[in-house]
């Protein structure tokens, strides 16, 4: 995997040629699924780069927080939660909700499921986790309270159809950060909303956020997700019946890839 692949989160090493019926794994224990070191490696790398020192302000992160605690469930409070595309950073997101029955991660890589169980099982609380905390008036223990809610690891990937196997399963909340942005084009995102719907429980969220390319990051991939707007996220509600409960698109500072961030937040009708 290349560092733009990576840092893009394009599959197209991945995604493209997985098959969801027969190479869908669900595991307590990543770290028994076959693994590339380089992968591996970089996952590795990625934590220590992106979730170990400070908390940084005005990248978006405490915008998407507060959209979470606000949208999530009703008072922070959340039954089954499943976050798509989870890379290393679902319990970075977990500490905007207040409490979690069962967190349950995706990923169709599943290396990057095995350094976020590396992660959940070593108990370490880094600089950033400790900042947002403090920011969000968490208590001390929570992020280890969050720990004892991962339940479980999917391996699949999440913006085609799902695995016919989760068709009866249903989640209080879903959640997507950078990871439906990578669809070409408005119409594939809005499937891929109306297929997270069909697994919402009777009062279900879905809140994410897509990260939108710089025209300069454009011209390197040739990956355009600028169709990403509040229009977009209006049309995706209607075609899934879902309500749609913020859409707002802000601009970031200080990243080369990425000029601003969507956030979003779905309710079930």
């Amino acid at each position: 995997m290349s560092e733009t692949e990576a840092l893009s989160g394009r599959l197209d090493d991945v995604g493209q040629i997985f098959d969801n019926e027969t190479g869908f794994r669900r595991t307590t224990r990543p770290s028994d699924l076959p693994a590339d070191p380089e992968r591996l490696a970089y996952f590795r790398r990625y934590l220590a780069d992106y979730f170990n020192d400070a908390f940084v302000p005005g990248m978006g992160a405490e915008a998407i927080l507060a959209v979470l605690a606000e949208h999530g469930g009703p008072g922070g409070r959340v039954g089954r939660w499943l976050d798509l595309g989870a890379g290393t950073s679902t319990l970075f997101w977990s500490l905007a909700l207040e409490r979690v029955d069962e967190i349950h991660a995706v990923d169709v890589i599943p290396e990057a499921l095995i350094v976020l169980d590396g992660f959940v099982r070593a108990g370490r609380v880094p600089p950033c986790y400790r900042d947002v905390m403090a920011m969000l008036g968490r208590p001390a223990d929570h992020l280890a309270e969050m720990r004892r809610r991962m339940v479980g690891y999917m391996v699949f990937n999440a913006l085609g159809p799902w695995p016919r196997a989760l068709d009866p399963e249903r989640f209080d909340l879903v959640t997507g950060f950078g990871t439906v942005g990578i669809l070409p084009d408005a119409a594939s995102h809005a499937a891929c909303i109306a297929e997270i719907a069909r697994h919402l429980a009777p009062g279900g969220r879905i809140v994410g956020t897509d990260w939108i390319r710089s025209q300069a990051f454009i011209d390197r991939d040739g990956h355009d997700n600028r169709y990403l707007d509040r229009p977009a996220l209006e049309r995706a509600a209607d075609l899934a019946g879902l309500e749609l409960l913020h859409g707002t698109r802000l601009p970031i500072r200080g990243d080369p890839l990425y000029d601003h961030i969507l956030i979003w937040a779905f309710a079930a009708r």
